[in-house]
């Protein structure tokens, strides 16, 4: 069950929130590539980076992009439950 909770988080949760955080903040939010490790992040996972943009952890960005894919899939079942 951890396996699958990881996988969940870095992949999916990942690549959610590489397309969704900057999309859904007009390009204040991004999140931190992958193969790039410089630099200290804070407690809450997020610094600023050298553009003023906020930066967001890459496990830190899993968890924010799995909620987002819960948070649709909750308002798809909603969706279908009405009958729409």
């Amino acid at each position: 069950m951890h396996i699958l909770l990881q996988i969940l988080i870095e992949i999916v949760g990942y690549t959610v929130a590489r397309f969704a955080l900057p999309l859904f903040s007009s390009g204040k939010i991004c999140v931190q590539p992958l193969t790039v490790s410089s630099g200290q992040f804070n407690l809450l996972g997020y610094r600023r980076d050298e553009h003023g943009r906020i930066e967001i952890e890459s496990t830190a960005a899993g968890v924010v992009g799995l909620v987002i894919c819960l948070i649709v899939v909750f308002g798809l079942v909603l969706l279908v439950r009405a009958g729409l």
